[in-house]
């Protein structure tokens, strides 16, 4: 994988300069809460994965997603929780093509793109707090026995341990909302590529604030 920048910044910190982003993702970013997450830019190959970095590497048939090869951005929207505190509500990673739709539309109002575009979902299980969106090729295949694999989960907990979220040389990792359970991942799909373009990891909602 080749970063294109590899720290957790606000999102005030990104307009320092610090490197220059295509306007729909600038106009993107503004629109956020000051308290948000921008995690980064990676270049991803022609597939992904979703899932809890302490589990094995999901079976093609249930976690290998086709994506639109290149330039793909991260980025945090955190919620205060009251006596929970500040919490990830969500984990947005997309494209230049997902950060303009994303901009403009509301991820589950897709009435104007329906002739290009077409959203699903998925459930995926945390166990360890944390869940990614990961380069396909650069997940490790085998247990948690592999070095490869526990080199994996540790850098991921040694960013969640401090922070909200960050990215690896294999993806991008967040905390989980109120920790373990399962998560609705919504995902964007160009209508003429079959290829995936946005995902929207929601973790907090109306449904699971009412159970906390």
């Amino acid at each position: 994988m080749n970063f294109i920048q590899d720290a957790s910044i606000s999102v005030k910190s990104f307009f320092s300069g610090i490197f220059t982003t295509p306007d729909y993702v600038k106009l993107l970013l503004e629109a956020k809460n000051e308290k948000d997450m921008y995690l980064g830019a990676i270049e991803f190959s022609d597939y992904i994965t979703i899932t809890d970095p302490s589990n094995d590497r999901p079976t093609p048939e249930k976690g290998k997603f086709s994506i639109e090869k290149g330039t793909w951005h991260g980025l945090l929207s955190i919620s205060d929780e009251g006596i929970w505190g500040n919490r990830v509500e969500s984990l947005n990673v997309f494209n230049n093509k997902g950060a303009e739709i994303l901009h403009k539309i509301n991820l589950k109002n897709l009435d104007h793109f329906n002739d290009k575009f077409e959203c699903d979902s998925i459930n995926i299980a945390v166990d360890s707090g944390q869940l990614g969106i990961f380069d396909w090729e650069s997940f490790p295949e085998d247990s948690f026995f592999n070095s490869e694999f526990t080199d994996l989960y540790n850098k991921a907990c040694e960013i969640t341990e401090s922070n909200f979220g960050g990215l690896l040389s294999e993806g991008f990792i967040s905390c989980s909302g109120f920790g373990d359970g399962y998560y609705t991942v919504n995902y964007l799909r160009d209508k003429s590529t079959k290829k995936i373009v946005l995902f929207d990891v929601e973790f907090i909602n109306d449904e699971n604030r009412e159970t906390m």
